[in-house]
């Protein structure tokens, strides 16, 4: 909704907003609403950047500017340096803002800093590693992102984890349970990131036996509690080849000291 995204672009005192061309109307009103001239600070987002200069879908549309208006050049880029973060309190600042819809009220921004992020990173890493065989499994890896990117789950494990461990990454536009199974069978795809509706889907839709999860060789859920009946029933279906591990997490636990 325009009027949500709006407190979240006052809240946070974001200046630019990145928009999926198929939601520009909502960024567009959102920004008026939030004091943002759209023509200067919304900027259509796709992918298709990555088909070349000018490749179809690569212009603003509805006097909203590309993204790429942004991005250095590249002799510009040659001279950026990461922040070493070594200096006082620099691990602290803050690196994300997650909107939580909390319990009350409109939803609060969660400041989520670097130590939280390299810390969470490297802790799911670790217990990847514990594997005897870690380094030919890493190697071999692909994983499908179907959840939230705005959402700490997704954020942690299909951007700072991937990226941290080298692993490739299908991102879905949006979740589609079919395209799912479709997508792990074309792709190969070695591990599950899961949620619980989804990990009951897996276990009880019958379109699951159509096709081909041979590949996966690790799972895991969160978000929500999930029975270890489901658990089970999805095990016995995958042909006891995997075990589903559980996680918890809450982003409002992770906000800043």
């Amino acid at each position: 909704m325009p009027r949500e995204l709006a407190h979240q672009l006052r809240d946070s005192g974001a200046v630019y907003l990145l928009c999926a061309d198929s939601a520009i109307d909502t960024g567009i009103e959102a920004a008026k609403l939030a004091g943002l001239d759209p023509a200067e600070r919304v900027f259509v987002f796709n992918s298709k950047i990555f088909d070349g200069p000018g490749a179809p879908g690569t212009q603003g549309i509805k006097g909203c500017p590309y993204w790429s208006a942004l991005m250095a050049s590249e002799d510009e880029a040659r001279g950026f340096q990461w922040d070493d973060l070594t200096g006082p309190g620099e691990c602290h600042t803050t690196l994300a803002l997650n909107y939580s819809s909390g319990t009350t009220g409109v939803p609060k921004g969660v400041e989520i800093t670097h130590k939280n992020y390299i810390s969470n990173t490297l802790q799911v890493a670790k217990i990847a590693q514990n594997a005897p065989d870690y380094a030919i499994r890493n190697a071999r890896a692909r994983w499908l992102c179907f959840l939230p990117l705005y959402h700490a789950y997704g954020q942690t494990y299909f951007i700072a984890g991937a990226l941290n461990r080298g692993i490739p990454v299908y991102i879905m536009p949006k979740f589609d349970f079919l395209q799912v199974l479709e997508y792990v069978q074309k792709f190969r795809i070695t591990d599950f990131a899961l949620v619980p509706p989804i990990a009951v889907a897996l276990a009880k839709h019958p379109a699951v036996s159509n096709y081909d999860l041979s590949s996966i060789e690790a799972m895991g859920c969160g978000a929500a509690p999930l029975g270890r009946d489901v658990a089970a029933q999805l095990e016995k279906r995958l042909g006891q080849r995997v075990n589903l591990k559980q996680g918890w997490g809450m982003t409002e636990y992770a906000e800043r000291p």
